[in-house]
């Protein structure tokens, strides 16, 4: 049974990590896993930063005296001034340590996910770009064939030129479109290629699904790290107190004395057990600031979650309006068919031609573009939920 367990949870883990394919070039990779080695390093470093350093010295003294007589001898000594016990101070600073650590690597694992989702983004926009130009080139094209029949009937009286003057006006709105649409999609190829070696145009983007409000919560690094913060503003406050209790400390020294003008050879030891405590007029404030710290971190995971569920809601609605208008688009594709049913009927009675036929045929297709983008949007605000989330 355990077994069991253990492989659903490993294919369902398996599932998800394929959802969102890492896109980053080697650069980013490796900028990223420096950072959290750096902060491994950091950890280790601050975990034992309560320890003392050894230091080793050498002390050379010449004393003149009377009648040009001099003394000297050199001195040589190892030592180390070593707190013991801080009343919890140690033992906090090891723990504020660990957990300044996963806090920093949590902000390390959003950014690099924020920018891994950001690549594909721009491999979404670029393809629902793609699609805006050959929605917007049909519509070129249907605009022109309008102007050849304004052009044939305008001698019949049906229309007047103010109407053939409206098309041109239309027909370049649709040219300007497709020009701001072909710099949009150099300019998007661009700045993914800025974070990406790869192809946007051969990629299998992935297709995801809806996330469940507990497993957004659950999984949401904001929440994640206010909860991070809590600890770590905890161990900062035991550690805050502790500053300004008595310190126990050890002071070991070994030496050794050689003097060069007499005969004298010296080696000597010292152990000294000290006790001290700082009095400072700023104690109250200091703990009063770590205390006012701890309490705004827990309020800022309240404030935190409710910001997150609120998200959650609002991409929830929009889209439930992508549902709509999608049904919408289908609608108006099936009034579409229908007519050109019809067209396709009266062209073989001779009262409708080729063009008539063409242009609804286009209409037809332009709707599917539409559709395709739609598609696409709704990927991209499901991307804002996963950018948010470790899953």
């Amino acid at each position: 049974m355990k077994i069991r367990i253990f492989f659903t949870f490993l294919i369902f883990n398996i599932l998800y990590a394929q959802n969102i394919p890492n896109l980053l070039n080697e650069n980013y990779q490796e900028l990223y896993n420096l950072k959290l080695k750096k902060e491994e390093a950091q950890k280790k470093y601050n975990s034992l930063k309560f320890i003392s350093p050894v230091e080793l010295s050498v002390e050379r003294d010449i004393s003149y005296k009377y009648k040009n007589r001099s003394s000297r001898y050199t001195k040589y000594s190892i030592s180390i001034d070593q707190p013991i016990f801080k009343f919890g101070g140690i033992y906090y600073g090891i723990k504020f340590a660990k957990a300044n650590y996963k806090l920093n690597k949590l902000k390390i694992l959003k950014e690099e996910r924020e920018l891994i989702i950001k690549a594909i983004q721009l491999a979404y926009e670029l393809k629902a770009s793609l699609y805006e130009k050959k929605k917007t080139q049909l519509e070129i094209k249907n605009k022109k064939i309008e102007l050849k029949m304004y052009e044939t009937i305008l001698e019949s009286g049906y229309i007047s030129s103010l109407d053939i003057d409206n098309l041109l006006v239309k027909l370049t709105d649709a040219r300007t479109k497709l020009y701001d649409i072909k710099m949009n999609i150099k300019q998007t190829f661009h700045r993914f290629k800025q974070i990406s070696y790869k192809n946007p145009y051969k990629l299998k983007l992935p297709k995801l699904k809806f996330i469940s409000k507990n497993k957004f919560i659950q999984n949401n690094y904001d929440i994640k790290l206010a909860k991070k913060n809590i600890e770590l503003m905890k161990y900062k406050k035991k550690i805050t107190y502790a500053k300004y209790l008595p310190t126990i400390s050890i002071g070991l020294e070994y030496g050794k004395i050689k003097a060069k003008d007499i005969e004298y050879r010296n080696h000597y030891k010292n152990i000294n057990l000290k006790m001290s405590m700082p009095i400072s007029v700023n104690r109250s404030h200091d703990i009063e600031i770590a205390k006012l710290e701890y309490l705004i971190s827990k309020l800022e995971l309240v404030t935190t979650k409710n910001t997150t569920i609120n998200d959650y809601t609002s991409i929830k609605n929009r889209l439930s309006l992508y549902a709509q208008k999608r049904k919408l688009l289908e609608e108006e594709m099936r009034i579409y068919r229908k007519l050109l049913r019809k067209m396709k009927r009266l062209q073989k009675a001779g009262e409708k031609n080729n063009l008539d036929i063409l242009t609804i045929k286009n209409y037809i297709q332009m709707k599917r573009y539409d559709i395709k983008i739609l598609n696409i949007q709704k990927q991209l605000l499901l991307l804002e939920l996963y950018k948010k989330v470790s899953i």
